[in-house]
């Protein structure tokens, strides 16, 4: 038996589904894990958290209650978070702190890819290829993978910019789904696309605290669970 749809309502049906709003899937920290975060910011680097803060946890990923377990941090997956904390409030995303598998075979750099070093560094709003999102505001420290084996240890050459923003290394939404790959040539990158309401959340909620410098602290999971 043939089946068909009219074009007229094929084209409903399409208008709808466009129409339907997408789920959010960011979590909320449980709240001693969230205090854990705080505490290490505050002992380690005088941070407040009186405004918004984002923290960038590398191989850690918030279960259903929010609180963060580590994991085996593996190439070109989407297994880092980035939190935002002000206050008693906290937002967190799944994201990668890491290059993927593009750009780990392929460097833009010849001394091999860039990854961010655990730290403090500040960030302020700015365009990613035209788009909104976040730009380093302070001088970035990290590791090239010089042997381009996908490691970052200490055989391979630690690097600071030598003035902000040196080596494009900014916080931005998604291009494509699947693995890591492309998405990051050592940005931090948020597992959501640039339309969807996760990203907008994000991206808007610092915006609109009109903070012009905000804190980004990178940390390992372990450090924090």
């Amino acid at each position: 038996m043939n089946l068909w749809i009219p074009l007229t309502v094929l084209g409903s049906l399409l208008l709808l589904a466009k129409e339907i709003p997408q789920k959010r899937i960011r979590k909320v920290l449980d709240n001693n894990q969230r205090e854990k975060i705080k505490k290490y910011g505050t002992n380690n680097f005088g941070l407040t958290f009186n405004n918004w803060t984002i923290v960038g946890i590398r191989g850690g990923l918030p279960n259903d209650k929010g609180i963060i377990s580590t994991n085996s941090n593996e190439n070109d997956e989407w297994n880092d978070t980035i939190v935002l904390i002000k206050g008693d409030v906290s937002k967190a995303f799944q994201a990668t702190l890491d290059p993927g598998k593009k750009w780990i075979d392929t460097p833009l750099n010849a001394k091999g890819t860039f990854r961010i070093s655990e730290g403090l560094y500040f960030y302020s709003p700015g365009l990613h290829d035209g788009r909104k999102a976040f730009r380093a505001a302070s001088k970035v420290k990290g590791i090239r993978d010089s042997f381009k084996d996908g490691k970052w240890d200490s055989n391979d050459i630690i690097v600071e910019e030598k003035y902000a923003g040196e080596f494009g290394v900014n916080i931005h939404a998604m291009y494509r789904a699947g693995k890591v790959n492309g998405n990051s040539a050592g940005c931090t990158v948020l597992k959501h696309g640039w339309t969807s309401p996760d990203w907008i959340e994000f991206r808007d909620t610092l915006y609109n605290s009109f903070q012009n410098r905000i804190p980004y602290l990178v940390v390992n999971a372990s450090r924090i669970v």
